[in-house]
């Protein structure tokens, strides 16, 4: 085994960042859309798995993260990467992520499904008093139109994120 020095585990050796980074984001995209789409397509039945449908993204969302800090690790630092790098990494996979993802929703809520957001919000009424729907009446009715749900979307999907690689950067950084 050659002796390996701080500026070759510092410096990128094997395949860019940024080409796992996007490959799998995109990948993670495409499952999280194959998810929406069903859950959509199915929403009666989605509506009692509401809390297991979101625990699995969120899982799904994990993974890929990890998953992209540890190859990134692997094929681009050779087995070694440090805490900073592994959290840029994440970010980096959640920016490209939640990017996809809101213009996905955004276009979902538009053109696909444009009913979705009304249906979802007449739900939320259903288990709420007339006077908490007073109050919240202004809220929801920004937040429940399209560019509503894609600005919430963005914000929602950039802080879960910097959470999930957080975790994910404790558990795939390696020093030497």
């Amino acid at each position: 085994m050659e002796n390996i020095d701080q500026h070759q585990i510092e410096e990128p050796q094997g395949t860019p960042r940024v080409k796992i980074v996007q490959r799998n984001a995109i990948a993670v995209s495409l499952i999280y859309m194959v998810v929406a789409s069903i859950s959509h397509m199915f929403r009666e039945q989605a509506m009692n798995m509401e809390t297991g449908i979101t625990l699995l993204i969120v899982v799904i969302f994990l993974g890929g993260i990890l998953i992209t800090q540890n190859q990134v690790r692997l094929q681009t630092y050779m087995g070694f990467m440090d805490f900073s790098k592994a959290m840029g990494t994440g970010m980096l996979f959640v920016l490209y992520y939640a990017v996809i993802v809101v213009i996905f929703d955004l276009l979902f809520n538009t053109l696909i499904a444009p009913d979705a957001l009304a249906e979802q919000k007449e739900l939320l009424y259903q288990d709420m008093s007339k006077e908490d729907v007073d109050k919240t009446k202004r809220f929801f009715d920004l937040i429940f139109t399209p560019v509503g749900a894609a600005v919430m979307g963005l914000v929602g999907n950039l802080f879960f994120g910097l959470l999930l690689s957080l975790v994910g950067s404790a558990i795939t950084s390696r020093n030497k």
